[in-house]
């Protein structure tokens, strides 16, 4: 990054909407067969980082022991980061003046259905460590589901507005 190595360079990075699509779909695993990252036993790319983490829930129900929750607040932190970039692609000028009601709306939902029900699971495991009652951990097997379903839905609108710029002939 020539900015990072040269402070007195006040030229923006440039922004690929291409590979931010690729990136985007390799996440959501709608081209599995050109993955960059092949998932192994010590970790997860993707959207099966859900099932990871329900089937670490499945083992603390059946140990009854109590959680890390280290994990969980990753995966909280990466939804914040995913906001912050469509945040970034609306106010930096990335998307044409007439898709901006349209991201907008996207980052919305996502803010809400997606970055705070990830606070709400949090909530939820931080009070099973406190309490161990096990109907929170099953709250959370729940919740991170219907996270992870409206996730991969809200992306994939997000995913068909950044081709749909491309498409229109925006330059980046």
């Amino acid at each position: 990054l020539p900015y990072l190595a040269d402070p007195e360079n006040k030229e923006p990075l440039s922004v690929n909407i291409r590979r931010i699509i690729s990136l985007l779909k390799n996440y959501l695993q709608m081209d599995s067969e050109n993955l960059p990252y092949n998932n192994s036993q010590y970790y997860v790319y993707g959207t099966e980082v859900y099932h990871s983490l329900h089937n670490y829930l499945e083992f603390i129900l059946r140990e009854n022991s109590p959680i890390d929750i280290r994990a969980f607040y990753s995966l909280m932190d990466h939804k914040a980061l995913m906001v912050w970039r469509m945040e970034y692609l609306c106010n930096d000028r990335y998307i044409k003046a007439d898709q901006l009601s349209a991201l907008n709306a996207i980052i919305a939902d996502y803010r809400n259905s997606v970055l705070n029900k990830m606070r709400i699971q949090i909530a939820l495991l931080m009070k099973y460590n406190i309490t161990g009652e096990k109907k929170n951990l099953y709250k959370v097997l729940c919740g991170l589901e219907a996270v992870k379903e409206k996730e991969i839905q809200i992306l994939m609108r997000f995913v068909a507005l950044l081709e749909q710029s491309l498409f229109q002939g925006v330059i980046f």
